[in-house]
Formats: C-alpha cells, sequence, structure tokens
C-alpha cells in the first residue's frame, strides 16, 4: 500500500484539531473563536485564523534605518532580521489550520492579512515602505501557496516548517503564504528596496496578531 498525500495528512490534521477542541459544533454555529494549538486561533463560521507573534526588528534604531525586508512573518532562529513579525507556531500546523477554516491552497486563494497590536489594526503595506520612492507596498493582497513537500533525511517534510517563512513578500516556494505580487531575494536579479516603515511600526518585541480572512468572509 502506498504511502498518503502529506497533504492528505495535512487535511487529516485539520479535522483531527476541529475534533479536539471543546464543542466544534457550536463554534461553528455561533462564529467564536477557538485555540487550535497555543498561537493559532480559528473562526470557521467567518473563515478567520489568527496567529499570535511579535514584532520582529527595531526600526527605532539611528544606527539601523534601513531595515531590508523578504518576509512578513516568520519562525524564530530563521529571517528575524528581515521580518516584520516573528510567531512561533509552526507552518504546518497553520496550513491544517487554513483548511479547517475553510481556505484552499492554490493561485485563485486570495487571503486579506490585518495586523493587530495595542488595541490598533493595519495592514502590511503600511509598515513596508520603498526606501527610494517613499511610497507604500503595493499589495494586500496575499494568496494560500500552501508551501510544498520536500525529502529530508528519505521522508516527505514541509518545507516551510524548516525555512520558517510562514508569509512571505520575495518569492520563497517554501512560503505557506505570499503576496500576489512578490520578488525576487536576490539583489543580483532585483535591488532590494523595500524597507521597514519606522514611521508606522511599533517597536520591537510589540506582541502582534496576524488576522487572515477570506475575501467574502467576516473580518471584524
Amino acid at each position: 500500500m502506498s504511502a498518503p498525500s502529506p497533504f492528505l495528512v495535512l487535511s487529516v490534521a485539520a479535522a483531527a484539531m476541529l475534533a479536539s477542541c471543546a464543542s466544534p459544533d457550536k463554534v461553528a454555529d455561533t462564529g467564536e473563536w477557538i485555540e487550535l494549538q497555543p498561537g493559532i486561533m480559528i473562526d470557521s463560521a467567518r473563515h478567520l485564523v489568527a496567529i499570535d507573534g511579535s514584532v520582529a526588528v527595531d526600526t527605532h534604531d539611528p544606527d539601523t534605518p534601513h531595515v531590508y525586508l523578504e518576509v512578513v512573518a516568520c519562525t524564530p532562529d530563521t529571517r528575524e532580521h528581515e521580518a516584520l513579525v516573528v510567531t512561533p507556531i509552526t507552518p504546518s500546523s497553520l496550513h491544517a489550520a487554513l483548511l479547517a477554516a475553510g481556505f484552499e491552497p492554490g493561485s485563485d486563494a486570495t487571503i486579506d492579512v490585518r495586523l493587530e497590536y495595542d488595541g490598533r489594526r493595519d495592514v502590511p503595506s503600511s509598515w513596508i515602505t520603498n526606501a527610494e520612492t517613499g511610497e507604500a507596498y503595493p499589495t494586500d493582497a496575499y494568496v494560500f501557496r500552501g508551501s510544498r513537500m520536500v525529502e529530508f533525511r528519505g521522508r516527505p517534510f514541509y518545507d516551510a516548517d524548516g525555512t520558517g517563512v510562514v508569509i512571505s513578500l520575495a518569492t520563497f516556494p517554501s512560503a505557506v503564504i505570499a503576496p500576489e505580487r512578490t520578488f525576487s531575494p536576490e539583489a543580483s536579479i532585483e535591488a532590494p528596496v523595500w524597507i521597514a516603515n519606522a514611521a508606522n511600526m511599533p517597536a520591537r518585541t510589540t506582541p502582534v496578531r496576524i488576522v487572515l480572512s477570506r475575501p467574502d468572509g467576516v473580518r471584524n
């Protein structure tokens, strides 16, 4: 018998996540948040997923005025030096949570991304600016790419669990979520211009909740 598809395993994991939560039927009926795992919340009725993290970079240090960015969110000890948010969640668990909330991976699986902190709501583009022109990042439309499966020590492995790329800006095939418009992370191909917007960003380590929603869902 052949081994099950790794993505089927993720679908089963999504179902198991819901089954392990108290009163999943009530949650689906009333649209309440439940915590699937530490740092990952889901509101399946409204097609919402939220992950907890904190501001990854110090944009207010006068000695480092330009923090060049390649990702919106990453896991610890990976790309914090070029990320807006660092989150302790496991990327494959986020994939399962998105499936459980009714998201489908693919080129048409658009996701709205919101940043909540200190009682405020922002979008990633407000935290990103062009170092040369001062304009904001041109999109807040993201896509559920779903990362990819790679072989590691002879076994299939969810790539984002290794690379730590949760939400990308640059083109990273391992990203769980990516903007519709990406750019090359190689400076020899495309000169880096996108930096953290110090005027709008809170201090490093400020708690941040990233809320992911479907465009046809409820976002409040």
